[in-house]
């Protein structure tokens, strides 16, 4: 080699290891096979004190045994021309035996006798761990969404299905593939609700949250109530990127609301009062027909002492009406008691304990028909039976004096006409 080329070679090689030593990263330079040269920062990274501990040893020394032989074929085929990654991520190995994360770049030298690859090498083992950690985060994360008793669905900002949780597949019978991308107020809407749809998105995008109920469509068709609980979904800036959507079925729900509502109509139309009563005797149902015998309206009725509305002390505590009740399943019997405009009220009553869930008792359902003008014709018919046997007995009397006094006439005019003949014989 000509004199001048190596002098200059070796002032490159010279300005290069003083780059190396005054790097702030670490630095390794090999040859592809072992090591050649190594900075303070790289030594200290790997446990190292002293160059010569590293200097002509394998390269594999510094690498987990699991990276060693794929980063060494890495540089062959790179010496071989073929291409190759440059930038590397491997386990490095400490002089203690612990494995580090590591993240490499990685240039081949140009010039001298002998290749040398020079590496950078930075320590990722904090952005890995960060990176564990999150994957296993999202991962609980996902376990919990999955496994969420309520449908997730999350659309973009114009109602786009992101995101949609096995629950909510499972009540619409959509796959998941079916949903995302699609909009879902086309896929779970019937084309009447769009317009309603499109304004809440709207009012989501503005930042209000709403719950509201629907009638969600399935894949086959059908339907089925859902309470939607949307909140408006913002990304870490704090920008507002869509709607989160919590979807519980409430068809049980609407059921039973539905069957209620139906008992009550049907009790509603009964002419019967029906009223109910806690166990402090104040009024939680009170019926039409509780209205028009009583004069109280429900709202008037509702939570009020019922003493208050009938004016009678009827299934106090401690009363006899009260009492009745523990023994028998149903209680029947008559009662007076007061409207609200203070008349005199005669019903017939049947009264029966409620019981909750638990079997301890609760209050009381009572039936009440109003029997008042039964029991004032009953007044009324017994007073005329009363007058007629008062009229009979007279009519006895009369006719027994009519008798009596008959037959005194008679004794009378005997008495006259025997009085008589005696007066004669004299």
């Amino acid at each position: 080699m000509n004199p001048s080329v190596e002098r200059a070679l070796t002032l490159d090689q010279k300005q290069g290891t003083q780059h190396i030593h005054c790097s702030a990263d670490a630095i390794l330079v090999d040859s592809g096979e072992s090591i050649v040269e190594a900075n303070q920062v790289f030594l200290d990274l790997h446990g190292y004190s002293h160059l010569e501990e590293l200097a002509g040893k394998p390269l594999t020394a510094v690498i987990a045994e699991a990276d060693g032989e794929r980063i060494v074929d890495i540089r062959r085929c790179w010496l071989r021309g073929e291409t190759v990654p440059s930038i590397l991520e491997f386990q490095g190995l400490r002089k203690d035996g612990m494995l580090i994360d590591l993240e490499a770049f990685v240039t081949l030298l140009q010039g001298g006798s002998q290749p040398r690859f020079m590496t950078l090498v930075r320590d990722v083992g904090l952005r890995k761990m960060t990176e564990r950690a999150l994957r296993e985060s999202e991962a609980r994360l996902r376990t919990v969404v999955e496994s969420l008793g309520e449908g997730l669905l999350i659309t973009d900002l114009d109602d786009v299905v992101q995101f949609v949780n096995a629950r909510l597949l499972a009540l619409t019978g959509f796959a998941r593939e079916e949903m995302k991308g699609r909009r879902a107020f086309e896929l779970l809407l019937p084309p009447e609700e769009w317009v309603a749809s499109l304004s809440r998105n709207e009012r989501r995008s503005k930042g209000v949250a709403e719950r509201y109920e629907a009638r969600l469509l399935r894949k086959d068709g059908s339907c089925f109530w859902a309470e939607v609980n949307a909140s408006p979904l913002c990304n870490p800036a704090g920008e507002i990127i869509g709607t989160m959507g919590a979807v519980s079925d409430i068809s049980a729900r609407k059921q039973d609301e539905e069957r209620l509502k139906f008992q009550a109509d049907v009790l509603s139309q009964v002419t019967e009062a029906i009223v109910a009563i806690d166990n402090e005797r104040r009024v939680n149902y009170w019926n039409h027909g509780a209205e028009e015998l009583y004069g109280f309206r429900f709202y008037e009725a509702l939570n009020r002492p019922l003493r208050e509305l009938i004016q009678d002390d009827w299934l106090a505590p401690n009363t006899l009406s009260e009492a009745a009740l523990e023994s028998p399943s149903v209680w029947r019997g008559e009662n007076t008691h007061r409207n609200k405009r203070g008349q005199q009220v005669v019903v017939e009553a049947s009264v029966r304990r409620l019981k909750d869930a638990s079997g301890k008792p609760c209050g009381y359902l009572a039936v009440l028909r109003d029997i008042s003008e039964r029991r004032w014709a009953e007044e009324a018919l017994s007073q005329k039976e009363e007058e007629l046997r008062q009229a009979q007995k007279m009519e006895a009397v009369g006719k027994l004096a009519g008798g009596v006094a008959h037959d005194f006439n008679n004794l009378l005019t005997a008495i006259g006409g025997y009085s008589e003949m005696l007066l004669l014989d004299r």
